[in-house]
């Protein structure tokens, strides 16, 4: 597996941390698998950690899970935050935020650190 999920009722808060390979089946395999959780809830924020992916996505493939989550009942409608240190990532994490910016605040990072920090503003406001 490339990714870890982790969900925090406590905060709100869902995380998922991807490392080596990622490709859209395993974008696609996360997401089913974070909906699934028992401890899930769509209306948590939500954050995906890219700074140690390999990513290997197109831009169509964007695209496409972002047509997967919008036509989703179970898609997160808290803000969501992305971190990578990679310019492709980057892009990639920006181009999701343009496809997807009408529905919910989406934040593009260089570290867990400021994620972090701008979805704990939010939910303390």
């Amino acid at each position: 597996m490339t990714y870890r999920i982790h969900i925090d009722p406590e905060r709100r808060r869902i995380a998922v941390y991807l490392h080596g390979p990622v490709d859209e089946a395993v974008l696609r395999d996360a997401i089913q698998e974070t909906w699934a959780h028992a401890d899930y809830d769509p209306t948590f924020d939500g954050l995906l950690d890219l700074r140690h992916a390999v990513m290997r996505i197109a831009a169509s493939d964007v695209y496409g899970l972002v047509t997967m989550i919008r036509r989703s009942e179970q898609h997160l409608r808290g803000r969501f935050a992305f971190v990578s240190t990679h310019p492709f990532a980057t892009a990639m994490s920006m181009l999701y935020e343009y496809r997807s910016h009408a529905e919910r605040q989406v934040g593009v990072f260089s570290s867990l650190e400021a994620a972090e920090a701008w979805l704990d503003a939010a939910a303390a406001a």
